[in-house]
């Protein structure tokens, strides 16, 4: 059966779609109706990322203009000092933000050394009083950026007190809506007049069908490219709501390549082997831009294994193992070169502001011969499960920087 969503329109979506006609809202009182899932599936190649969330990602309705969510965190099993240490010292110095997460009795691995900590943190100066040369190890010096790895706790034998252990908070992470739109507007009578480009008796519906196609594009888009801003809500106001895409979050675990270097192997062991080192788990997909696969397919190919005999060669790097683990590479024809987001998509939260899922609304000027229907949806983003997840930034996409070896 055809059903309509305004006068003499017949609806191009299949049946089945959640949602109905039902009344606009009081700014237009124009008819509306839901077509979310039908939008959704429109040509997923066209959007990856945006395909990808809405798979995986926690979804919940909004109806805030600034969404807020909490990231937990976790102490670290390692810092790194912030100054070099000289022999002999009973002070080593990590930065007053790692000192906060250090206490008294820790041990500590500063390459072969091992040292005690001695006292309570001084977070103000960024140290920690200790002892050194412990379990037999010689005390030397050791550069600024060397890792100190925490081991463990211990005590004296000579009575002990308990000593504090730091509370560690999580941060809070926010978003605010952002309201994707397009209108198509043609005469009533051009509407139904085939052309070039519109083979059809209905033209206005091809190219609603058309904008849909290009409002999720430009999600997807945002997804990668948006910062953040809150609107404003007075006539005439000049500040649209506009959400943060992935790089307003993805800060904790970032490594940049200075120079313009090529990427290489031990850049992606190195974040990769950071964030397991602290969590145990981490996000596997390695998204990317068409260029930056390239790259990585050339650096990969030298360790492939192939003979003279082989009548075909695979230079493509799908999938690739390390220490860490087994990791995926994504392309989205959106992202920017020398950019590769470890990204896990079961820890995104995808927000619909309420009442504003992918929606056609007949917007037609009945002072008018002209029809007219517009798509809208509103849309945020979070990122709660952020510090499993990891960016490689700043390295060269010049394939010539990659020698593809040989077999």
């Amino acid at each position: 059966m055809t059903t309509y969503v305004g006068p003499g329109v017949v609806n191009p979506y299949r049946s089945g779609v959640t949602g109905g006609s039902i009344p606009g809202d009081a700014a237009t009182g124009h008819l509306k109706r839901l077509v979310a899932d039908y939008i959704d599936e429109l040509e997923p190649w066209d959007t990856p990322l945006y395909t990808e969330i809405l798979k995986s990602a926690r979804k919940r309705t909004v109806n805030q203009l600034k969404i807020e969510t909490g990231i937990k965190r976790t102490r670290p099993m390692f810092v790194a000092l912030t100054g070099a240490y000289t022999a002999a010292d009973a002070l080593i110095t990590v930065g007053a933000s790692n000192a906060a997460l250090l206490q008294r009795g820790m041990v500590f691995r500063i390459e072969n050394e091992r040292f005690w900590a001695t006292a309570d943190p001084n977070i103000t100066a960024g140290t920690i009083a200790v002892a050194f040369a412990q379990a037999g190890t010689s005390n030397v010096n050791h550069a600024s950026a060397t890792r100190v790895e925490i081991i463990g706790t211990a005590t004296t034998l000579d009575g002990p007190t308990y000593y504090n252990s730091p509370t560690i908070y999580g941060d809070f992470a926010y978003n605010h809506p952002q309201r994707f739109q397009g209108q198509i507007t043609v005469d009533e009578m051009a509407a139904v007049t085939p052309d070039w480009e519109y083979d059809t008796e209905n033209k206005l519906l091809e190219m609603i069908s058309n904008e849909a196609k290009y409002q999720k594009i430009l999600v997807n888009k945002a997804i990668i490219h948006g910062l953040r801003q809150e609107g404003t809500l007075a006539s005439g106001a000049t500040r649209p709501s506009l959400f943060g895409g992935i790089p307003q979050f993805l800060t904790t675990n970032v490594k940049t390549i200075t120079g313009n270097a090529p990427v290489s192997i031990y850049d992606v062991e190195s974040i990769t082997g950071t964030v397991w080192s602290t969590y145990r788990r981490m996000a596997r997909k390695l998204v990317m831009s068409y260029n930056t696969k390239v790259c990585m397919n050339r650096l990969i190919n030298p360790y492939r294994q192939g003979t003279l005999t082989d009548s075909r060669v695979k230079l493509v790097m799908d999938e690739f193992e390390i220490e860490t683990g087994v990791f995926t590479a994504m392309v989205d024809p959106y992202m920017p070169d020398g950019e590769i987001w470890g990204l896990d998509f079961d820890g995104f939260e995808w927000l619909t502001y309420k009442n504003h899922d992918w929606q056609v609304r007949d917007t037609k000027d009945p002072t008018t011969m002209a029809d007219a229907r517009a798509v809208v949806g509103a849309f945020s983003m979070l990122m709660p499960k952020e510090p499993l997840m990891f960016r490689i930034t700043g390295f060269s996409t010049n394939p010539l920087d990659y020698p593809l070896g040989t077999f």
